[in-house]
């Protein structure tokens, strides 16, 4: 058996099983479950994917790797997860940027596609003062990021907060591109 999320003509979500009982190009649908989104499909998201055959209802990962399936606006690169979006905050505070929200969509997106998949969410600064008050802006952008996740409807459980403070800077915060590089909020699945 496999899940489905489709769009239909009022622009709702709904998400349905369905059961392949031999090869073919044509799949019917049987309605399980249904819930109301704001969210927006393509058709490209329903696109046939050979990859997915062997799963089983409830996981879409597949049996032979148990690696989660990438999807809109997401890819995977070993355990991570490749935002084609990006997460903004607005200057040196937890106030998201609202262009972040295409982002969070994609990781609500993922999640769903991949109920069983769980993610860790590292929230990285650059070096605001001190390495406590680095910490304390990444905690707090922690929290305002997973208040937005559930408002979007993902359950807290399926995120772990890693707040990293300034303590894996990449780059010298001596610029301003060198701190924006350092400002990241990476997620691994498990």
């Amino acid at each position: 058996e496999y899940v489905a999320i489709i769009q239909t003509n009022n622009q709702s979500e709904q998400v349905v099983t369905f059961k392949v009982t031999a090869p073919t190009k044509e799949i019917a649908l049987k309605l399980i479950d249904s819930t109301q989104s704001s969210g927006n499909t393509s058709d490209e998201d329903f696109a046939e994917n050979p990859k997915s055959k062997g799963k089983s209802k409830g996981s879409s990962k597949s049996q032979n790797t148990g690696k989660p399936t990438a999807t809109k606006g997401i890819t995977l690169k070993g355990k991570q997860l490749v935002l084609q979006s990006v997460i903004v905050f607005d200057g040196d505070s937890a106030d998201l940027n609202p262009k972040s929200l295409v982002a969070l969509e994609a990781i609500k997106t993922f999640l769903a596609s991949n109920p069983s998949t769980k993610l860790t969410m590292e929230v990285h600064t650059h070096l605001v003062q001190d390495a406590d008050t680095s910490m304390a802006l990444s905690q707090d952008r922690a929290k305002r990021l997973i208040n937005e996740l559930k408002s979007l409807g993902v359950a807290s459980q399926k995120i772990k907060l890693k707040p990293m403070g300034a303590s894996k800077n990449t780059v010298p915060n001596v610029s301003q591109k060198g701190r924006t590089q350092n400002q990241k909020v990476l997620f691994y699945w498990q």
